[in-house]
């Protein structure tokens, strides 16, 4: 971060604070770095720019107030940086971002970055990076999933998938849920994102608190399909999704769980079960 803060700071100092500066209007590439991208969004890519969305006539030398304005949209810059590093599947949230700058500071700089056509809105505050399918010639749609986790943390509620969707997660159903669904601690609450519904249910928060993902997905997922219809064939698939060193992680989880879960669970997590299903 410290390195394109940098090139933001050099970036106005020898490219917009001049009177005069070398190249104006073409100093700026469209792509290649996260900066210019985020020097677009923020109509400061040039002098010509600058003059007509922040009000900076031409002809004059930036001062010190004004190319620390301009710094501050560095914030930007960052954002994009981060953003560009991350996985494509990502979806994130204004606190996502405010250890690099006040809240309302990187508030703004989302809703200009989505102004400038460089991530697409969701909902009110929740964002993400349009991903381009040559396949189907259109932006693929966010991820179910990432936008349950970020309501989630717009909204500070620990959540878990349920019924259908744990079993979707897990690789148990290839069926697309009609509805993704959570258990929260949160109130109950129901979102419609173009053609996607994301349902969260509230629950005692004891279901869910001090446990890590794996865990509280595999036990509603077990909930989902019922003791009495659980088969080894399935039992396998859990335990090819969960990493050795989770196994510990969830048989820890579950030790106070219902008895039926916690036996299950013993029986995923057996290496003597993977062994005999080799």
């Amino acid at each position: 971060m410290d390195t394109i803060r940098s090139h933001a700071q050099d970036f106005v100092s020898k490219c917009l604070a001049p009177a005069e500066p070398a190249n104006d209007g073409k100093q700026t590439p469209v792509k290649s770095h996260p900066l210019f991208i985020a020097q677009y969004a923020m109509a400061a890519c040039c002098r010509g720019f600058l003059e007509k969305w922040h009000r900076i006539p031409k002809g004059s030398e930036l001062t010190a107030k004004q190319q620390e304005i301009l710094h501050q949209n560095s914030i930007a810059c960052q954002i994009m940086e981060r953003i560009e590093k991350a996985s494509r599947d990502s979806v994130y949230i204004a606190a996502d971002f405010t250890d690099l700058g006040e809240y309302n500071a990187v508030r703004q700089a989302l809703l200009r970055l989505e102004k400038a056509g460089i991530i697409q809105k969701i909902m009110r505050g929740v964002y993400y990076y349009p991903r381009y399918s040559e396949l189907i010639q259109e932006y693929e749609a966010p991820s179910p999933s990432k936008v349950a986790e970020a309501i989630a943390r717009k909204f500070n509620w620990t959540i878990a998938p349920c019924g259908d969707t744990a079993l979707n997660i897990l690789g148990l159903s290839t069926q697309v849920p009609a509805k993704w669904s959570y258990i929260s601690d949160g109130p109950y609450h129901q979102f419609r994102i173009r053609n996607l519904s994301i349902e969260f249910k509230h629950r005692n928060n004891r279901e869910i608190s001090g446990m890590s993902p794996s865990t509280a997905t595999i036990i509603q997922a077990l909930k989902a399909i019922g003791k009495e219809n659980i088969e080894e064939t399935q039992l396998s698939v859990i335990r090819r999704y969960l990493g050795d060193d989770e196994r510990h992680t969830v048989l820890s989880e579950t030790q106070h769980s219902s008895a039926w879960i916690r036996e299950t669970v013993k029986r995923i997590c057996s290496e003597e079960e993977e062994k005999d299903n080799v």
